[in-house]
């Protein structure tokens, strides 16, 4: 098993996204080892922003043969924010966790052409939580 080691904090700074880029490209062909573990053990932080980005690697990594796993959440929050989005069972990697607060924005994928689709995302899932939220501060 291949692994990708996720960083301490996984912000939108470019040291993350080169790294975790430049990890990728390293990996060995699929036909050698298909499996692949994206590996949280370092991280204590992750920018809930970045899922759709973390998302494109994985859909990336299936497309090109591997199959993918998560491990070592070193942030309970982490695996939580991951679950509770959806992220981990969308991509098969986890389960979902109940946001019993509604306060989680749902992880999605959409085609680019789906326009409707991702205009009532938007409406129904993004705006309204904002929407939501500014309600109660």
């Amino acid at each position: 098993m291949q692994f990708i080691i996720f960083p301490k904090e996984v912000s939108f700074e470019y040291s993350v996204i080169d790294d975790l880029l430049r990890q990728i490209n390293s990996l060995e062909s699929p036909v050698i080892n298909a499996d692949v573990c994206f590996d949280f053990k370092s991280t204590t932080w992750l920018n809930a922003d970045l899922t759709p980005f973390l998302g494109n690697l994985a859909l990336n990594l299936a497309k090109n043969g591997y199959k993918l796993y998560s491990t070592n959440f070193g942030s309970n929050k982490v695996n939580s924010i991951l679950k509770k989005n959806g992220f981990l069972k969308k991509h098969g990697i986890g389960e979902l966790e109940v946001d019993f607060y509604g306060t989680t924005m749902k992880y999605n994928i959409f085609q680019s052409e789906a326009f409707i689709d991702i205009d009532s995302y938007l409406d129904k899932e993004v705006f309204d939580k904002i929407h939501k939220l500014n309600r109660l501060h």
